[in-house]
């Protein structure tokens, strides 16, 4: 995943990612999301590419109960995985010329718990108004 905007959060601890990092699409929110609304193979190859594990391997089928898990709920989520100290929640969608994105919010672990319903919330309208709005 490659960040293309970010907007910081007014807190003291924060956590920033800058314009033009590239995040693993396996263990991050947006990444997870994503993967999630790919056709199965191209998941799989990008799982396999990424983590030089086989789809079919204990490993791929943990990898597909949570793709199947952010499936049904529409939220993907990165407790800890990419980085200690940071959780996340984010949603995917594809564009009407077929690109695949994300937006995700980050927070420091230590807040996560108290907000959590909070984000997934404001999330779940967000991800409603982008489907409604412009996606395919």
């Amino acid at each position: 995943m490659i960040f293309l905007d970010q907007v910081p959060g007014l807190h003291r601890l924060r956590t920033v990612s800058s314009v033009g990092d590239v995040f693993p699409l396996t263990t991050t929110a947006n990444g997870l999301a994503c993967l999630a609304i790919m056709p199965g193979e191209r998941a799989d190859a990008l799982f396999a590419r990424e983590t030089g594990q086989d789809p079919a391997s204990a490993a791929g089928q943990d990898f597909h109960r949570k793709l199947e898990s952010i499936r049904a709920d529409g939220l993907a989520y990165d407790l800890d995985e990419h980085t200690p100290g940071i959780s996340a929640i984010g949603f995917a969608f594809c564009d009407m010329s077929g690109s695949y994105h994300a937006i995700s919010v980050p927070v420091p672990t230590l807040r996560f718990d108290d907000i959590r319903p909070q984000l997934e919330t404001t999330l779940r309208q967000a991800r409603a108004k982008v489907l409604a709005d412009f996606a395919t």
